[in-house]
């Protein structure tokens, strides 16, 4: 069962529950959008319109309570930290931010792992670049996004499978990067993770430079609008 809202859901209830709540935050003709798209494709608009959302619905094994987890309950900060990044990037309102909260309020978790698969599931990054204080941060950094890609099962459901280091990229006879620090995912993005003895000065993947970078710590966010 997951718990929210003072409530408790099976699965597919708490999906339901959660596309109606964000509906009716966004929508006047709730009727007309569900006549027109089944509930998965709502739920894939809204999650581009809401990182709240997509962290709430595609990866609620960690951000939502439930009898499976050890997540505790979200607090008023947690929305808040997801209303400055939706006006980064879904608004485009400003592009850097330093987002200084203290320990255990799950920053790097939002801002680290959330960010870096919501700016790639949805194309909105093609080079997100993460910078860690240590090496090993920024292992452990990539080894969570890798592994939220791949288990997270209403995510993969809707976006497929991303991770796959045996496929051939398309035009070339090189296999997919997949590592400790490099994630080359099938849909064309690529996630790379540093720590901070590694000069990134003229990064680039392919002729690509990020377009998302995000430091950690002291937590800051940079962001570069490709469209």
């Amino acid at each position: 069962m997951f718990y929210y809202d003072d409530m408790e859901f099976a699965d597919d209830e708490f999906s339901l529950y959660l596309i109606e709540k964000y509906l009716d935050m966004y929508f006047e003709d709730i009727d007309s959008i569900k006549e027109k798209y089944a509930p998965n494709q709502i739920a894939r608009l809204l999650g581009e319109q809401d990182i709240s959302f997509f962290a709430l619905y595609y990866l609620r094994e960690i951000f939502v309570v439930s009898d499976d987890n050890e997540a505790r309950e979200l607090s008023k900060a947690h929305y808040e930290i997801w209303d400055i990044l939706n006006d980064m990037f879904v608004y485009d309102e400003y592009d850097k931010a330093n987002i200084i909260e203290p320990r255990g309020l799950a920053k790097t978790t939002i801002c680290n792992m959330l960010l870096s698969i919501w700016a790639s599931v949805y194309k909105k990054s093609l080079f997100t670049l993460v910078g860690a204080k240590k090496d090993d941060d920024a292992k452990q950094f990539l080894d969570g996004i890798k592994i939220a890609l791949q288990t997270s099962k209403h995510l993969v459901e809707e976006f497929g499978v991303l991770i796959d280091p045996k496929q051939i990229k398309p035009g070339t006879v090189d296999r997919y990067k997949v590592n400790s620090s490099e994630i080359e995912l099938l849909n064309g993005t690529y996630i790379r993770a540093v720590g901070s003895g590694t000069s990134v000065r003229g990064a680039k993947w392919g002729q690509i430079r990020p377009t998302i970078v995000i430091g950690d710590k002291k937590l800051s966010v940079r962001y570069r609008n490709i469209a």
